[in-house]
């Protein structure tokens, strides 16, 4: 790998560390900012997680741009409020899409439903998520994550 395009490696503006060396990319404005790597400095964890930076800004971007693709297709009547809410929120129960919409993250809402305990929370009549008596127990269980987590959206007595 003694090639330098090999070791220089495109990450972006936010986590770029030089600009590109080779006198060909001076020239280009979007090549003369901070926007690469050299991975010849990098140790074995640092290149782990520059790959998952890598693979977590790429998919972001691949999300963005097929939610935009998936609108335009619901809003065509190409695909059904099943389809359109199974690509947007990975379900298509109603409450469980309430439940993201309002914030609560999909991995916490299924760890209430594995837990049995959806069905002790609700949104009031003033879209503010409550609960019934019997989460307090179950809450005050939790780990601090979880406790965490669900803080944002009730206050417990």
């Amino acid at each position: 790998r003694e090639d330098i395009d090999d070791k220089i490696f495109y990450v972006g503006r936010a986590y770029g560390e030089i600009e590109h060396p080779q006198e060909i990319y001076k020239t280009k404005k979007k090549y003369s900012t901070k926007n690469y790597i050299d991975l010849s400095t990098k140790n074995h964890k640092e290149l782990v997680n520059i790959a998952l930076i890598k693979i977590k800004i790429e998919s972001d971007f691949v999300s963005f741009s097929l939610n935009k693709f998936v609108n335009v297709l619901y809003e065509l009547s190409l695909i059904t409020q099943p389809e359109y809410n199974k690509f947007m929120y990975g379900n298509e129960n109603r409450k469980f899409i309430e439940f993201v919409q309002l914030g609560l993250s999909s991995s916490l809402i299924n760890f209430l439903i594995r837990e049995n305990q959806i069905d002790n929370i609700f949104i009031d009549e003033n879209g503010y998520l409550n609960y019934h008596n019997e989460f307090i127990n179950f809450l005050h269980k939790q780990d601090d994550l979880v406790q965490f987590e669900l803080s944002k959206f009730i206050t417990v007595q």
